[in-house]
């Protein structure tokens, strides 16, 4: 009974074979009964058997042992199979499939995370826009309050007050319309500029950072002159540029600039002014007059006090008049220093503009 159970298998199992020639070399067509061998034959892949069910054991024709294809290929973990309408065997290799899926799925991880790239570079310019808005915002509230707080230098208004930066640098720009304040505006003097701006500033730092570096100008609405310019690098000083000589004549360091190299005469000894600085701040001049004759020294010694002070007097009060008349400065004070040609010191002193007289 076994062997004729056998038999019908074998046949089914021939015409399989057969149907798999026929797709693949094309060298027969048709069907014969022959005599098959079975043998006990056994199949192991990597040391480790292959079960066989009952119909689908090996067997040999004429010395030849044959195989089924869908055992060995799935022991080989390869996908098999029967393509009826073109009778075609179908192998894919395991390790074939299982490269296409991971490709796949790296194909698809890939497109993930440009998905999550793209996500992420939308949120910080999402988050960079909300923070310049939020910056922004609150420039607008620190220009409104500075706009309440500073609107005018002394008689002249300021039309406004424009703010741009952050904590880290600041750019600032105040308007003033000298078609309506233009004489209101030469009555300024440079400290009187001078004095607002470094209020103004020290405003914005105490509201941004004591850090923060400030730079700014004040502008002629009116035709976009530009009058002031001054700049502070966080604890440094204020530096203040006047530009405005065109309203006010000279500024202070058009002055300085004139000045320096003039010479003057103390009894009969002529002396150049080899440094001078106005410091706004306090109102106060600096000068330093070096000799010119080579005895100088001498000479001063052989001076009386009276002559020394009368010709320092007049030294003093036109150095006043030239920053009075050139720049609308209002000096206060002015320290004098004399050397004689060799650098020495002769003598200093200190000249109170306002009171005519030497402290």
């Amino acid at each position: 009974m076994r062997r004729v159970k056998k038999g019908l298998a074998v046949l089914f199992i021939v015409s399989l074979l057969v149907f798999a020639f026929t797709a693949t070399a094309g060298a027969y067509v048709g069907s014969k009964q022959t005599k098959l061998d079975y043998n006990n034959f056994k199949i192991t892949v990597d040391g480790q058997p292959v079960n066989l069910s009952v119909g689908v054991e090996p067997f040999t024709i004429d010395s030849v042992t044959y195989i089924p294809l869908r055992i060995v290929g799935e022991a080989l973990k390869c996908n098999v199979n029967w393509q009826g309408d073109t009778k075609t065997v179908v192998i894919t290799s395991g390790a074939s499939v299982q490269t296409t899926t991971l490709l796949q799925q790296v194909a698809q991880k890939d497109i993930e995370i440009q998905e999550l790239k793209q996500q992420v570079s939308q949120l910080q310019i999402q988050l960079t826009e909300e923070e310049e808005e939020k910056g922004n915002s609150n420039l607008y509230d620190l220009e409104d309050e500075l706009l309440d707080d500073f609107d005018e230098i002394e008689d002249v208004d300021v039309d406004d007050i424009w703010l741009d930066g952050d904590e880290d640098e600041i750019n600032v720009e105040v308007e003033v319309d000298l078609d309506d304040y233009e004489d209101e505006w030469l009555e300024l003097t440079d400290s009187d500029i001078r004095i607002w701006v470094m209020d103004l500033v020290g405003d914005i730092q105490d509201e941004l950072d004591r850090k923060t570096e400030v730079n700014g100008e004040i502008i002629n609405s009116d035709n976009g002159d530009v009058l002031v310019k001054f700049s502070k690098d966080g604890t440094r000083s204020l530096s203040v540029t006047y530009k405005d000589s065109n309203y006010r004549g000279n500024g202070v360091d058009d002055v300085e600039d004139e000045l320096e190299g003039d010479r003057f005469d103390v009894g009969d000894i002529e002396f150049k002014i080899t440094y001078i600085n106005y410091y706004e701040g306090d109102d106060e001049i600096y000068v330093r007059l070096t000799a010119e004759d080579d005895d100088a020294a001498e000479q001063w010694d052989d001076l009386s006090t009276s002559e020394k002070e009368n010709d320092v007097e007049d030294i003093c009060q036109d150095i006043a008049d030239a920053f009075e008349d050139d720049a609308n400065a209002e000096p206060e004070i002015i320290s004098i220093f004399f050397y004689d040609e060799g650098g020495d010191s002769l003598e200093s002193y200190e000249y109170d503009v306002k009171y005519d007289v030497f402290d």
